[in-house]
């Protein structure tokens, strides 16, 4: 299983200094007149009179006093002499400043289950970074940073793929150079490098990147990956991911054709490396990697969905202080408009704490009601339809499985806020306010520590693509955060409401009351059945479960209830259900160089749907 080997924290800084034309960083100071009209006058050709050089030396000089004009000899008056005030040369312009960048990604590049150098060779790096904090020089940048500028660091070795088109190069880093004389050929040797270098993470999150797909209930499907469980997608979770395929060819038309094409070439490169070293894997295709694709949001693109849990916490303060004072108080903890937050930026951006228009249909949810469901072990009332034999004691919820019981079978309380990871960071200047007149960027998206890395570090080439830095397993055909020629960019989570929470009224059918486990709900004046999705196999250290549960118009029943007494089935829909794939499009874009101005950059970033934060600076 994957270990983690340290505290969250920065898992990649990178670092673009891009120069504006204008820049006077390392250009000399202009020379004084005589010696500017003796350079030129050595390195013009004898012969030449043009009477530029002339003028352009002669401009440097400034006269104050004159000669008579009557040609008597007599000295003038300064009092009266005329002034001649000629301006001085104009200021060269100076020559842009490289651009740089820099990345470290600890413990190393390589993540195979056999370790090499290249394994932990950049802990070093990140180990003397750390203690240096804020006191970082330019000669730190060259000593604790890999450069990503295109070029390999120290001695190279050529990975043979079989593949006329497709040519990969590692140095001395163990960092990839892949070149492509197609898109195809680079895509198909980004999925030999995946395989080459994250074998492990592939074996362990292809089936737990599906549990994300179907947004199954209760389970993080990240935390599956960690301890080492397995997920067997049933044929309903497996069509899920490949209507996704059909609907980025029907949203993006010929662009999306090229992403399915790219993706099924990625696929081809892992197929090859498995096939050319006896790995005895199922073989993937391009709906893996919309798998994967929906994985990353899961872990870093989720937010919103604490509907039910915040409104169980009003009822819980309003009936220990009152209504007036309850609210008071949660409104102060939900922190909608909080006049003390920390800022960074003078200008404002006007969030409601109530988004979306007016607010209907808002339930109140009572104290103490909500029972989470834990679809491996559901108990009595905790999702609609569901009946346990009271004998069976090998049930429990999320809400009663301790911690650490959480952490090893990669559970969270399904009806509670979903997991997320935090603490990522980027510092953006621009060139007005930074000393040498330079865009700069240190990005540092917290993804973890852990062995083998989640992600890996890659350079790209081929016809439409120069771009370096890091893609994700799975689907590094394209970078998720990195530098292209014109500029750098990088993301954190931002945690958006892209999660809301249904209270599904529960109904009978013949009118009687209903209860928890009632097995139908009111839709639209009508008492309508709940669906049971059968999502797969879960792989348990007891042994295989299968996993269903119900759903509803909105989505998958995570608990149940009761408003104001009466019972409710709570559901959860998520923005970007069936569309994860869709999110490719930005990165493609990204990666191709196509955000080269930041209205060509915010239209890119628009079309990601999960809910990042992108910091991206631009020479």
């Amino acid at each position: 299983m994957l270990r983690y080997w340290r505290g969250l924290a920065v898992l990649m800084v990178a670092v673009m200094l891009a120069a504006a034309c204008g820049s006077t960083d390392n250009v000399p100071a202009a020379a004084p007149a005589d010696e500017s009209g003796a350079e030129d006058a050595a390195d013009a050709d004898p012969g030449d009179t043009d009477q530029g050089d002339t003028e352009d030396v002669a401009s440097t000089t400034t006269t104050t006093t004159s000669e008579a004009s009557d040609g008597g000899g007599a000295e003038a008056d300064p009092a009266e002499a005329p002034v001649l005030e000629v301006e001085p040369d104009p200021v060269p312009e100076p020559e842009p400043v490289p651009d740089r960048a820099f990345y470290v990604l600890p413990p190393g590049n390589f993540g195979g289950q056999v370790t090499t150098d290249e394994s932990f060779d950049q802990l070093p790096l990140y180990d003397g970074l750390t203690p240096l904090r804020g006191d970082i020089s330019d000669a730190d940048l060259e000593e604790f940073f890999l450069p990503a500028d295109f070029e390999p660091v120290g001695a190279t070795t050529e990975e043979p793929t079989g593949r006329d088109g497709t040519t990969i190069i590692y140095d001395d880093f163990g960092v990839p150079h892949i070149t492509g004389e197609t898109r195809e050929d680079l895509a198909f040797g980004a999925g030999w490098v995946t395989a080459r270098d994250r074998a492990l993470l592939l074996a362990l999150g292809r089936g737990p990147a599906r549990v994300a797909v179907a947004d199954v209930p209760g389970i993080d499907a990240f935390r599956l990956i960690t301890s080492g469980q397995s997920f067997t997608p049933s044929d309903a979770t497996e069509a899920l991911v490949d209507a996704q395929l059909d609907l980025l060819v029907e949203t993006y038309g010929d662009e999306g054709e090229q992403i399915v094409a790219e993706a099924e070439a990625y696929a081809d490169g892992i197929n090859a490396y498995w096939e050319a070293n006896d790995v005895g894997s199922p073989p993937v295709d391009a709906a893996d990697v919309i798998a994967v694709t929906a994985f990353i949001g899961s872990i870093f693109g989720a937010g919103g969905g604490s509907e039910a849990a915040n409104a169980e916490f009003l009822s819980t303060l309003e009936g220990a202080f009152g209504p007036e004072a309850g609210r008071d108080l949660w409104e102060d903890a939900m922190g909608f408009d909080d006049p003390e937050a920390p800022t960074t930026i003078e200008e404002r951006f006007e969030y409601g704490p109530l988004t979306g228009g007016e607010v209907v249909g808002s339930a109140v949810i009572d104290a103490g009601s909500v029972i989470s469901l834990d679809p491996r072990a559901p108990v009595e009332g905790s999702a609609p339809g569901l009946i346990v034999d009271a004998t069976d004691d090998a049930g429990g919820n999320a809400a009663d499985s301790g911690g650490g019981d959480e952490q090893a079978v990669g559970l969270y309380e399904a009806a509670g806020p979903v997991p997320g990871i935090e603490a990522s960071n980027w510092l953006l200047v621009d060139q007005e306010r930074s000393e040498q007149g330079t865009t700069l960027a240190v990005q540092g998206p917290q993804l973890g520590y852990y062995y083998p890395e989640i992600v890996q570090q890659l350079h790209l080439s081929a016809p439409g693509i120069e771009a370096q830095g890091i893609g994700v397993p799975g689907l590094a055909m394209y970078l998720l955060i990195g530098r292209t020629e014109d500029y750098a960019w990088s993301l954190t989570s931002a945690n958006h409401d892209v999660r809301d929470v249904f209270a599904e009224q529960l109904c009978e059918p013949d009118g009687a009351e209903p209860t928890r486990t009632s097995a139908h709900y009111e839709f639209e004046g009508d008492c309508i059945p709940f669906e049971i999705f059968e999502a797969g196999v879960l792989g348990t250290p007891e042994g295989p479960v299968d996993i269903s549960y119900p759903t509803s118009v909105h989505g998958p029943v995570i608990g149940t209830a009761t408003s104001e007494g009466r019972p409710v089935a709570l559901t959860r829909q998520r923005s970007t259900f069936g569309r994860d794939g869709l999110n490719l499009a930005a990165l493609k874009a990204m990666t191709e160089g196509q955000a080269d101005t930041p209205e060509a950059f915010f239209e890119v970033a628009n079309r990601f749907e999960f809910t990042f934060n992108w910091g991206y600076a631009n020479r």
